[in-house]
């Protein structure tokens, strides 16, 4: 097994100049990306016991407010349903009181006004004038 070791030293055997400067970058590249790994680690911190408590209690308080937004939603759809199949039993009820009035008045208006005399009819001229 190979030890494990901070030591990253390469070893240029070409005098070529260009393999060199690729190198260089390649190099200068890590050494970026190492600082920048750094000052990330430097920036985050772990949380906190009391902001971890405030976040669940916060996301529960959100989680239960939902839930009853829900719940009333629910309800009020079975309201609505209720209420509307009542306003249609209501206007069933309606109609057919309606219906029967309207046989009633026709029936009356038969049996005590005399027929309807068409426009041309002699008879209805007579109540105009």
């Amino acid at each position: 097994m190979y030890a494990k070791t901070n030591n990253h030293r390469l070893l240029v055997v070409d005098d070529n100049p260009s393999i060199h400067d690729d190198i260089r970058k390649i190099l200068e590249n890590s050494r970026l990306e190492a600082a920048s790994l750094q000052d990330d680690k430097e920036r985050l911190k772990p949380f906190d016991n009391i902001e971890v408590l405030q976040l669940a209690h916060a996301l529960t308080e959100k989680w239960r407010l939902d839930q009853e937004v829900k719940n009333h939603f629910r309800e009020l759809d079975q309201l609505f349903s209720q209420r509307a199949t009542e306003l249609e039993a209501a206007n069933a009820r309606l109609r057919a009181a309606n219906e029967l009035l309207q046989r009633k008045v026709d029936e009356l208006e038969n049996r005590f006004l005399p027929p309807k005399e068409s426009a041309g009819s002699p008879l209805a001229n007579i109540g105009s004038n």
